[in-house]
């Protein structure tokens, strides 16, 4: 989670991060809260949430995925590998 988290402060240096309920409550200085988990951004703009697990994660695709936008970071290969299938990247 280590790892995670400072991609996450890297690119709120660069990019305008709005966070999900979960990471707000990771995080005690968290970017600012997401309105909605389901909006895209057209400029160097992001939503980010934190799941506990790789089906957390797919539902969470699934239920705010745009299904062309959508990243999934994990620091875990077994994940990778499990994640890609249930995934759908705008076919």
């Amino acid at each position: 989670m280590n790892v995670i988290l400072k991609y996450i402060c890297y690119l709120y240096n660069k990019v305008t991060v709005h966070a999900g309920p979960n990471l707000v409550k990771m995080l005690p200085l968290a970017p600012a809260p997401a309105k909605s988990m389901k909006k895209e951004y057209s400029g160097l703009e992001c939503a980010v949430e934190v799941v506990r697990n790789t089906e957390e994660a797919i539902e969470h695709i699934h239920q705010f995925g745009s299904s062309h936008t959508d990243v999934i970071v994990t620091d875990n290969r077994k994940n990778i590998i499990c994640l890609f299938p249930f995934t759908n990247g705008g076919d």
